[in-house]
């Protein structure tokens, strides 16, 4: 830091530069120490920011260090600096807009800080405003602590925030979304609930266009949300001091009250309010109406009366009309008296409404008209009973009537008929009441009106009846009726309706009856009622079941709901009357509330059915053990509350539909919580629980929760003996130490639905599968009956994890009652609840979740006091048969395990890892992706235990002692590719991370499995395609060392080649036998390839230090080098023999180089002997050049000679050594010219074919390339080559005869002067191989022999020798060719002349050009001809006469004329050129134009130079043709000259190729000259 902030030269020291500087504080802002490092961290912002070297790189991130210093720092040591801080940074903004996105510390209470920041929301760009819209966040907690005169200004800027006005200014605008959401997000966070101006400016913000910003204004206005966020940002609810907080006391609602009136505009009934504020005035109606209590004083002074009443004008929306008469009815049913005086003379107000659209508004209107009854006039009752009547009728009796307009009329009439008959107002006559009475009767009972009203007109008789439940009826009121006229007829009108198919309607029936049963306590009224009720058990709409369920309440007794409350109250049902008097803290009704402690843990149960919302919200009855009980009033109450019992546990709860059970489950938890005091309750509490238990098995997740709800109200109401009963029960589910239960109540029948529809898919028709009879039906079809046992089991296993998950739910509801008596089993319940939390139901997730939370306070203690437990429990589920277990299981070790330490993993290593690759492999998908999560964790802890750096020695050692065998043992040889690569990264990482000192004692098992598994890891299609490499048309060696060279180049090869880096010379002996057993016996082309490159890392590596295991190693490597077939690893294993003989002994690599030279010299040596003896010798004088240089003399004769071995790759490797062992061809010639030659007879001698050809070959190529130097060995040489000749044809005896040409050739000289006879001899053995029947030999002989002829015939006189059989072959050819013998044409006396058809042999026929063509192929005539040629070209006997010139002239014409093919008319072309050439050269010609042969020779050559196909042909004919003329010109007569010339000239003009015509006028123009 010093560095840093230093910015000029002093003390010697320079200051850092940029470079240093960027990195060091990229380091710092990492550091909580660089935080705290006082004064050195200030100065350090202040040079980066305003230094004279800062540069913007510099400058933004000294401000991220800034940011982490005001977050991290220790308050003692930011205070001294902050406000310096704060104006530098003011003064940086200023100077620089862009950077306005940075954070601030709270350090002070000046608003123009927050000014700013709202001011920058409004102004900076989108990429700044964010970083603004942070700070801005941030900034609210420096104004935690603030005075009152800072609250005012705080408000001042939110409310021009939020609205946009200035004061009392003109300018006005609308601010942006991000500061209206700051604002709002300001208000709710600085100030508590009770403060008014912040209510007040959050109710401002809820008629916000963006539906975000109103949601959070909404918020704002829950104190529940409120507290939790002023909670989580540590803001003290009751802070804010002298801010203008408004007390929750009494008499504070009159400020609340005064202060949102005064701020919202007022209106009256001629003059509404702008449109824009109706959203406004419903959200401060909800407001008010959360804080009941703040309705007093207004009510009396009337003001929030009228505050209320503008709310209903016309102009204003159904939503504020509905808010505001549910305020009103909140405000009578408190100041009854005051609210009927001052409306019962207004009642039209509410008439109005009667016909609203709003369902909540209609019955709020005719609730409050039911209470201004009691204030009205005789006639005013009257009247308005008369219209609402009319209405009522008139519907009933057909009439069109608007919907809302009847059934606010229905409604309101049953609530005027309740207040009529309590007896207030008094000397009201009875046919009034009997008059609307009869009005809802015949609605009820009537035809026309649809069910809806009708439903509507049984509930408003029901709401009639309340009062008769009550003692308070005036005994003046209504003397003649105590009950409701025909309640018996009635009751059975009501009950048709319960088979409505609308379920609306059936819920309103069933409140109805409920109704009923409560106002009249009499057999013959309350056995129908539950009857009926009782009969809807089949529905399957919840509300309906939570209606009939609070029916049967009312029926049952002891509700303590009184019928004010019903009447007077905005009741719904009994739940949200509990909550509204638990919200209010009021109790006045007597419902009882659980005790503080459960209170907030409330369990609610939403259901939406047919568009309709139901929320049972009770508060759990309790405190009532101590209480005394509430007993039957009468023996037919004590009937009723026996049968619905009765009903409830033995039918409903045990039937066999899951409907049916359903509602017997929320009908028992409705009997739990609303009749809770009642002595009959109390007495079934021991079946009550027995029966919800069995229920928390249930499919039915509605039915799990409400068995979990009653289990909690049953624990209140019960005694010790019976709570701790059931907490035993609760926590043997949740730890599957229970004993067995049925997993459903009731006997199974046909219908039982068993599995959930879709669960197990279809029926082969396309049916459900669902019900015990289906699947026993599908059993039957296929034949399998077992198949119900499988399907039962797997029924029973969906039935236990229902069954856990309602346990969770009846324990989360039980938890919190229970206290210390859950304490002995929290050790038992923690592993499996954790393993629970993480379920793959969401639900059972939750449920968990609760427990979790309600039964451990601290869970990472928790956890690490059970972690051996946890972990125990985790690893049996991760090996379980249910999926749902292992899935958790795996997810949850894997949120376990992160963070510990080396001792608390250490007993459960092994087995996470073993569970953890069983998961990986598991037959689901989800079960393995959690796995696969798992093994990511375990292998981070595996690591950061082996890392050296990260770890203590010795628990690095003991971790990568575990970790390495277990990956050997079960990761590399699994067949799940996940876990394989898993494997090999871990295993990789490790061996790096660890280092030597960790890895070296294991490298004995980690080397060997590793180099098996690259084979086994490597695609098994790559086998496949280098077995059909041909078929596919690749190179089957380059496709092999491709794949070693990947393998090589992967992350096992780079893993092994840091373990050969670890290893040392003790490590390397250990592993010698290892590795050996590898070289010699390992499965897969990788494997054998890379054991022998990781012996050569290693030889390379320790060099002399490998001696000790370099003789077991040679002895393995050149055994299975010799015994393997692929050339790469051959290659390897050769490369590191090379290695090691390096630093082997000396006898040993004597023995080595012998043994493989002898063994390629063996007679029964194969192709791979001879390679791998090549391969092996070239390996060493390739590694160890030195050493093979000791060498060189034995190895380089027999390396010469392998060169021309039959196999071509032999061949090729033995070249390699060769040019290894020498400089070059010619200096190792003449350096081991007679070793080498000694190797040739030798090879020459041997009884193999081969390696006589081998042999052959090789002396050919030493005459080549070693000239002089081979002179003293060629009679040897040539003795051993005429010996072989003789004899069979063998393959390949060709090469003897090449080799017999180059030696001629290289020493002809040497070989003449040593022996005279030696080139007749020559001649003669090849003029006999010449007449072998074998083609090719035949052809090689004939080749050969024209060379010896060419390099001897000036000397010697081989014509009697050889022109015999070769004049006898070319008559072979002749008389094949033509089909017959060759003989003279006898052409008679007289000059040859040109004809125009082809000279043609005698007895020759036409049909049998073709066979004798096929018979003349056999004969080499070219080769014999090149012979002729050679012979003609220096023959001797010319000198003394011209005997045989004109048979051989005569011979060269027959052969040009039966040639077929373009090379042998070639051939005989230039024979008879050279024929006639050495005849040009004697004077005078022996050519004979009179003789037969000469003649024959010209009519051949000119028909050759112009019918021939071949341009280069035909010029050599004319050649040949110029050349016979000009020698016999002189003696030809006139008329031959003149017809030759004819003949010369029509070729000129016929020819078109210009050398060939240039030839030919070059001959015209002779003759012509020469006439």
């Amino acid at each position: 830091m010093k560095d840093i902030s230093i910015d000029t030269v002093a003390e010697r020291r320079y200051p850092a530069g940029p470079s240093l500087r960027a990195r060091l504080l990229t380091l710092f802002c990492k550091s909580i120490t660089a935080a705290n490092s006082s004064p050195w961290a200030m100065m350090t912002v202040s040079a980066c920011l305003f230094g004279k070297r800062a540069t913007p790189r510099i400058q933004q991130q000294g401000m991220e260090f800034a940011v982490w210093m005001f977050k991290h720092a220790e308050p003692a040591m930011l205070a001294p600096a902050a406000a310096s801080v704060v104006e530098n940074c003011l003064a940086l903004l200023d100077s620089a807009p862009a950077a306005a996105g940075q954070d601030s510390i709270a350090i002070s209470l000046q608003t123009e800080l927050a000014s700013r920041c709202f001011s920058a929301l409004a102004t900076e760009p989108p990429g700044v405003r964010a970083a603004v819209a942070e700070a801005t966040s941030s900034l609210a907690a420096a104004f935690q602590d603030r005075d009152s005169s800072t609250d005012e200004a705080i408000l001042q800027l939110l409310e021009t925030s939020i609205t946009g006005n200035y004061g009392n200014s003109q300018q006005q605008y609308f601010p942006p979304d991000a500061v209206r959401g700051a604002a709002v997000q300001w208000a709710v966070r600085l100030f508590p609930f009770n403060h008014l101006q912040a209510r007040y400016l959050c109710i401002l913000g809820t008629a916000d266009t963006r539906v975000q910003l109103a949601s959070a204004a909404e918020e704002g206005l829950d104190p529940k949300r409120v507290a939790v966020k002023q909670q989580r940002k540590k803001i003290s609810p009751s802070s804010g001091g002298a801010c203008g907080v408004v007390n929750n006391a009494a008499g504070g609602g009159d400020e609340i009250t005064n202060g949102v009136a005064a701020n919202i505009p007022q209106s009256s009934q001629s003059q509404s309010s702008s449109s824009s504020d109706y959203p406004t005035l419903a959200d401060m109606l909800r407001y008010l109406c959360a804080r009941h209590p703040v309705l007093k004083s207004p009510v009396q002074e009337g003001r929030g009366l009228f505050f209320l009443e503008n709310a209903l004008v016309r102009e204003a929306p159904g939503e504020l009309h509905a808010v505001s008469l549910q305020a009103m009815l909140s405000a009578s049913a408190t100041h009854r008296s005051a609210f009927t005086s001052a409306y019962a003379s207004r009642s039209s107000l509410f008439e109005r409404l009667l016909g609203h659209v709003d369902s909540g508004a209609r019955d709020a209107a005719g609730r409050l008209l039911g209470t201004l009854t009691s204030g009205m006039s005789l006639e005013r009752i009257t009247k308005l009973i008369e219209t609402m009547t009319a209405t009522v009728i008139a519907a009933a009796g057909g009439k069109k009537t608007r919907f809302e307009e009847v059934d606010g009329a229905t409604a309101a009439l049953g609530y005027i008929s309740a207040q009529l008959i309590t007896g207030i107002p008094a000397n009201v006559p009875s046919t009034v009441l009997e008059t609307a009475l009869g009005a809802l009767r015949k609605e009820l009972e009537g035809t026309h009106p649809e069910p809806a009203l009708r439903s509507t007109a049984a509930i408003a008789l029901g709401y009639a009846g309340l009062p008769f439940g009550e003692a308070k009826i005036e005994d003046s009121a209504m003397p003649a009726m105590r009950a409701l006229p025909d309640a018996v007829g009635l009751v059975t009108s009501i009950s048709a309706l319960t088979s409505d198919k609308d379920a609306k309607v059936v819920k309103k029936a069933a409140q109805a009856l409920g109704f009923l049963a409560y106002g009249h306590r009499t057999s013959d009224i309350l056995g129908p009622v539950v009857t009926s009720l009782l009969e809807l058990r089949t529905s399957k709409v919840e509300s309906v079941g939570f209606a009939v369920g609070e029916a049967l309440c009312l029926a049952f007794g002891g509700v303590e709901a009184t019928a004010d409350e019903m009447l007077h109250t905005p009741f719904t049902s009994l739940s949200d009357l509990a909550e509204q008097q638990q919200q209010t803290g009021s109790n006045s009704s007597g419902i009882s509330h659980i005790s503080n402690g459960v209170a907030a843990m409330e369990v609610d149960v939403q259901v939406e059915k047919h568009g309709e919302v139901i929320d049972m919200k009770a508060p759990l009855s309790g405190g009532v053990v101590a209480e005394k009980l509430l007993e039957a009033r009468s023996a037919a109450e004590a009937e009723i509350q026996r049968k619905i019992l009765d009903s409830l546990l033995t039918e409903c709860v045990a039937h066999s539909r899951s409907e049916v059970r359903c509602s017997g489950a929320v009908w028992l938890v409705s009997l739990l919580l609303f009749c809770g005091k009642t002595a009959a309750v109390h007495g079934m509490l021991p079946r009550a629980q027995d029966a919800l238990s069995t229920l928390l098995g249930d499919e039915s997740e509605l039915t799990q929760e409400m068995a979990s709800r009653g289990l909690a109200a049953a624990y209140e109401l019960a005694d010790e003996a019976t709570r701790a009963l059931l907490v035993e029960s609760l926590v043997g589910v949740l730890s599957g130490t229970a004993g067995r239960k049925r997993p459903r109540a009731g006997d199974l029948t046909g219908d039982t639905k068993v599995l959930e529809p879709g669960s197990i898919g279809t029926a082969p028709g396309g049916g459900s599968l669902s019900t015990y009879k289906e699947i026993c039906s599908l059993a039957n079809e296929l034949g399998q009956p077992d198949l119900v046992y499988r399907f039962m089991q797997l029924a029973n296993h969906q039935a236990a994890v229902n069954a856990s998950r309602g346990a969770a739910f009846g324990f989360a509801s039980v938890a919190k009652l229970a206290g210390d008596a859950l304490a002995p089993h929290v050790a038992t319940l923690v592993p499996r609840l954790y393993r629970s939390l993480y379920d793959p139901q969401p639900k059972v997730r939750d449920a968990m979740n609760h427990i979790w939370l309600a039964l451990v306070d601290d869970p990472r203690t928790a956890l690490t006091e059970n972690f051996d437990a946890v972990s125990k429990a985790l690893v049996v589920d991760m090996t379980g048969q249910q999926w749902r277990a292992r899935e958790a299981a795996a997810l949850a070790a894997s949120d376990l395990i992160q963070g510990r330490r080396w001792e608390e993993i250490k007993p459960h290593f092994g087995d996470l890892w073993t569970a953890a690759f069983r998961t990986m492999d598991d037959v689901k998908e989800s079960v393995r992706q959690s796995g696969i999560t798992l093994v990511r964790c375990i292998r981070g802890l595996t690591l950061r235990f082996a890392d050296k750096e990260l770890t203590p020695p010795s628990e690095g050692k003991e971790a990568v002692a575990a970790a390495l065998p277990l990956l050997l043992q079960l990761g590399l040889p699994s067949r799940v590719p996940e876990v394989q690569a898993l494997a090999v990264d871990t295993i990789a990482k490790i061996i790096k991370a660890a280092g030597p000192e960790l890895v070296k004692p294991h490298l004995s098992v980690v080397v060997p499995a590793l180099l098996e598994s690259l084979s086994g890891l490597e695609d098994s299609r790559l086998n496949y395609v280098e077995q059909h490499a041909e078929r596919l048309g690749l190179d089957a060696g380059k496709l092999e060392s491709a794949r070693v060279s990947a393998a090589q180049g992967g992350i096992l090869g780079e893993t092994l080649e840091t373990c050969a880096r670890h290893v040392d010379s003790e490590t390397f002996t250990g592993l010698a036998p290892a590795l050996g057993g590898l070289i010699r016996r390992g499965v897969g082309l990788n494997t054998r390839a890379g054991a022998g490159r990781f012996v050569s890392q290693v030889a390379r590596r320790l060099g002399d230090s490998s001696s000790a295991a370099a003789p077991q190693l040679m002895r393995a490597l050149q055994e299975a080098c010799a015994a393997e077939r692929s050339p790469a690893v051959r290659r390897a294993y050769a490369a590191a023999n090379a290695l090691l003989a390096k630093h082997a002994s000396q006898a040993r690599v004597d023995k080595y180089v012998a043994s493989w030279l002898e063994a390629y010299s063996a007679d029964d040596a194969d192709e791979s002997t001879r390679a791998v003896s090549g391969l092996l010798l070239r390996s060493l004088a390739r590694e160890s050049g030195d050493l093979f240089s000791r060498y060189a003399a034995d190895v380089a004769p027999v390396s010469y000679m392998a060169q021309y071995d039959p196999d071509e790759q032999v061949a090729t490797i033995w070249a390699d050594l060769w040019e290894e062992s020498t400089t070059s061809v010619g200096a190792g010639l003449r350096l081991h010219a007679g070793a080498v030659l000694d190797k040739v007879q030798e090879g020459l001698k041997s009884s193999q074919w081969g390696r006589k050809k081998a042999a052959a070959a090789a002396a050919a190529k030493a005459c080549d390339a070693g000239g002089d130097a081979l002179i003293p060995y060629a009679p040897k040489l040539m003795e051993s080559l005429l010996a072989e000749l003789p004899g069979r044809l063998w393959e390949g005896k060709e090469a003897v005869l090449v080799a017999l040409g180059a030696v001629v050739k290289a020493c002809h000289v040497a070989l003449k002067s040593n022996d005279s006879g030696i080139p007749t001899k020559v001649v003669s053995v090849l003029l006999e191989a010449a007449g072998k029947k074998k083609a090719a030999y035949r052809k090689e002989a004939l080749i050969q022999l024209k060379e010896v002829l060419a390099i001897w015939g000036a000397d010697e006189n081989f014509i009697p020798i050889v022109s015999p059989p070769l004049l006898a072959l070319s008559s072979q050819f002749v008389s094949a060719a033509f089909g017959g013998p060759s003989a003279s044409t006898g052409g008679g006396d007289g000059a040859a002349k040109p004809t125009a058809t082809p000279t043609t042999t005698r007895g020759m026929k036409e049909s049998d050009g073709a066979n004798g063509a096929e018979k003349s192929s056999i004969i080499p005539i070219a080769e014999v001809m090149a012979c002729l040629g050679a012979l003609w070209s220096t023959g001797k006997d010319l000198k003394e006469g011209n005997t045989w010139v004109s048979e051989a002239a005569e011979i060269a014409a027959e052969v040009l004329g039966a040639a077929q093919k373009l090379g042998d008319q070639t051939a005989a072309v230039d024979a008879a050129t050279q024929l006639t050439t050495h005849c040009a050269s004697i004077t005078p010609s022996p050519l004979d134009q009179s003789s037969a042969g000469c003649q024959s020779l010209m009519r051949a050559a000119a028909r050759a130079s112009e019918e021939s196909k071949g341009a280069a042909l035909r010029e050599n004919a004319m050649l040949l043709l110029s050349s016979i003329l000009k020698q016999v010109w002189p003696r030809l007569s006139g008329e031959d000259r003149a017809v030759w010339v004819t003949a010369v000239n029509d070729m000129v003009g016929r020819e078109q190729v210009p050398s060939v015509k240039s030839a030919a006028a070059s001959l015209a123009a002779a003759l012509q000259y020469m006439v």
